[in-house]
């Protein structure tokens, strides 16, 4: 299935839209946290808290995603994520995460 979570890791910022896949979860290049694609959920740290995660649905060739659950103290410091917009990219096998980075500005690096 398709999955989208925060593309932001939740530990110091790491790009997890750079991690490597395997299987339902998503390792953060930086410091190899280890998120849950279905959920968000941290599976191993050194993060300890989860990353937002969103609805998905194919309409045609296009991907949607929503914020799936209310914002809560644990998303608040995502405002664009927190915001509940909608997005849409087009079809792929998965989306990994949906940065609240500007398009066209530089991923930051590792610490």
């Amino acid at each position: 299935g398709i999955h989208a979570i925060g593309a932001t890791c939740s530990h110091l910022g790491g790009p997890l839209d750079k991690g490597k896949i395997d299987g339902e979860m998503v390792t953060c290049p930086w410091h190899g946290s280890v998120f849950c694609l279905q959920d968000g959920a941290v599976q191993h740290g050194p993060a300890t808290m989860s990353v937002p995660n969103y609805d998905v649905r194919i309409e045609g060739d296009r991907v949607q995603v929503r914020l799936a659950q209310q914002p809560s103290a644990e998303t608040a410091a995502w405002p664009a994520v927190a915001s509940g917009r909608t997005t849409t990219a087009p079809a792929a096998d998965r989306v990994v995460g949906i940065s609240p980075q500007r398009p066209g500005s530089d991923a930051p690096s590792a610490p």
